[in-house]
């Protein structure tokens, strides 16, 4: 969950060259001047959001996230409902994944070597910005749209020790015509205001427990036809109304957008950013990815990012190989973790005579979760009835800002092969 310390020279300049060439490239529209970023600057965050359509292939949304992910530090997504989708951005350990099981499209990802993982506000981890309600169906009659819900997560800033709050949400389309309320979906229309008000609220109130708050995502409202008419219930008389900029205040709008000519993809700030990107070459979606640079401030004096510790609590685990597939969901075998787990990262390497992907797979969700109530890593037999002999496999941490406690920095698991006959199960396999 967290960072390499970022050089505020070489920051600097590695945005001026970033800067020209996007210029160069006509790729992106710029807010920033170029010789504004050769300044002895603080770092600097660089905050996305990327609505990759829902219908497109597996193959299609990972040329689009790999392409995404060198130019940002944290994003926020929408229309990631499928699981197979959803597994692939968490199978990147560098990178962590947030996104509630109630919410089933628009996950938060950041570079765990940037920013701890802080969590998420309440029990359940996420906030409702709006209740359920009928409204119009885009094939005519009316439709019941679920309850609305904001993916938020806290995270610091290790190189500053800012505590940011990202909340990610994708708003009802077909509510907003040109700035202006649709008067063909008025129903569509109630909800977008019920929405807006609730992430202004939710926006207000991470704010007053002292988080530096980036609001974002699909608002389904342009952003320059919302600034010609300023209709109270659309995002920029709401956020106006709390000091939150957004990142295209200012900026000429009168060419592109994020979907066809409007700039309904957005990040909303009390401050205005250093430099705003559209990705036009990134083609993978009816969207453009959005990434607006925003400047850090200076660490407090004498501040010192926290460096975490792990190690296995448990050196050792033995367990049957099963035959049936509920057997071993049911009973992984679980290598217990302590140590200071809520800063740094850590990933694991394998080795061994059991093969992963073939004997077993790795559970270790609990490395880059934040819930300090899950420290362990689970690791599932895959269930075979071959006839060989005992297994064995090896567990190795390795940290990332954070110390690899000593004598506890790896884990042997045995898994004990039964006769083989694929007839007889293990006792265990029958508790």
């Amino acid at each position: 969950m967290l960072t390499t310390k970022r050089p505020r020279a070489a920051l600097a300049a590695a945005l001026a060259t970033a800067l020209t060439a996007t210029l160069t490239a006509g790729l992106v529209t710029v807010t920033a001047p170029v010789g504004a970023a050769a300044e002895e600057a603080p770092g600097t965050l660089r905050i996305g959001t990327y609505n990759i359509r829902s219908d497109r292939t597996l193959q299609q949304f990972s040329a689009a996230v790999d392409a995404f992910k060198p130019r940002v530090d944290v994003a926020g997504l929408q229309e990631i409902g499928a699981n197979v989708k959803n597994h692939y951005l968490q199978e990147d350990r560098d990178w962590g994944y947030y996104r509630p099981p109630q919410i089933q499209q628009n996950p938060v990802i950041w570079r765990r070597s940037v920013f701890d993982h802080l969590g998420s506000p309440g029990r359940k981890g996420y906030y409702r910005i709006a209740r359920a309600r009928e409204i119009e169906g885009k094939t005519g009659g009316l439709e019941r749209k679920d309850p609305t819900f904001a993916t938020v997560v806290r995270l610091r800033d290790r190189a500053s020790g800012t505590a940011m709050s990202v909340i990610n949400v994708h708003l009802i389309s077909g509510a907003v015509k040109g700035g202006r309320r649709n008067p063909e979906r008025p129903r569509r229309f109630e909800l977008f205001k019920r929405q807006m008000k609730g992430l202004a609220r939710l926006t207000r109130d991470e704010r007053a427990k002292g988080y530096d708050v980036y609001a974002l995502g699909d608002f389904n409202a342009g952003y320059k036809a919302d600034f010609k008419w300023r209709r109270r219930p659309l995002p920029f008389r709401r956020f106006k109304a709390i000091g939150f900029k957004s990142m295209w205040h200012r900026v000429n709008l009168d060419n592109g957008g994020t979907r066809n000519d409007a700039y309904i993809d957005q990040v909303w700030n009390e401050t205005r950013p250093e430099a705003t990107t559209v990705a036009y070459d990134i083609r993978n979606s009816d969207h453009f990815p959005a990434i607006a640079t925003y400047s850090m401030p200076e660490p407090p004096a004498g501040y010192a990012p926290e460096r975490g510790s792990i190690g296995f609590r448990s050196a050792s685990v033995t367990s049957a190989e099963c035959h049936k597939p509920w057997q071993v969901r049911d009973r992984p075998m679980r290598f217990e973790l302590e140590g200071r787990t809520q800063y740094g990262y850590a990933t694991v390497e394998t080795s061994g005579t059991a093969k992963e992907g073939v004997d077993y797979t790795v559970d270790d969700s609990s490395l880059y979760d934040g819930d300090p109530d899950t420290n362990h890593i689970d690791v599932l037999r895959i269930p075979d009835v071959d006839r060989e002999p005992h297994e064995t496999f090896t567990l190795r941490l390795v940290g990332t800002n954070t110390d690899v406690i000593a004598d506890s920095g790896t884990a042997t698991g045995t898994i004990r092969n039964d006769d083989g006959d694929g007839i007889r199960t293990p006792d265990e396999c029958r508790k």
